[in-house]
């Protein structure tokens, strides 16, 4: 999936802060149209023609943080939770930088396994709950199904980084 232009940003979250500089303050319909533009998103394009969004963006961020943790269910739709393998760990590190090999067979009830770039190293799923339970499956896997050492980090923006190591 392509970044996010942050210049897609820009007219929401000003739109935002006018209606007041907390969160408790915004509409939800306002707040309905910026978890659209933020939906399955990953990453946000920042530089460049981009620069002006992303500062709007920024002057609402800390209290959109606090929206989504007060709102779980507003945040599992825009919080994507990450998995990154580190080829530069494990045997025969720091020699052999190659992805590993993910497993080939994800339990059905999980999310689907979507690939983050080209590196084959990171892995995206929707957040909340089934997005974090799959993310730590899938570090057990990867870790089982590569060769010893390899770390694994699942990030997620409501909570600190876990390290499987």
């Amino acid at each position: 999936m392509e970044p996010l232009p942050a210049a897609a940003l820009g007219p929401i979250s000003r739109k935002l802060y006018s209606e007041g500089p907390r969160w408790q303050n915004w509409r939800p319909e306002t707040v309905d149209e910026l978890v659209a533009i933020l939906a399955g998103r990953v990453v946000i394009a920042a530089s460049g023609a981009n620069a002006d969004g992303l500062a709007a963006f920024e002057e609402i961020r800390d209290e959109l943080e606090a929206l989504l943790t007060a709102r779980p269910e507003i945040a599992q739709k825009v919080d994507p939770v990450y998995v990154q393998a580190d080829p530069a760990t494990g045997a025969g590190a720091p020699g052999a930088l190659k992805p590993p090999a993910p497993p080939l067979n994800m339990p059905a009830s999980m999310p689907p396994l979507r690939p983050l770039g080209a590196s084959g190293c990171m892995w995206v799923f929707p957040g909340g709950a089934a997005g974090r339970q799959a993310a730590s499956y899938l570090a057990g896997a990867l870790r089982a199904s590569n060769p010893p050492g390899l770390v694994v980090r699942v990030f997620s923006t409501q909570t600190p980084v876990d390290e499987f190591a």
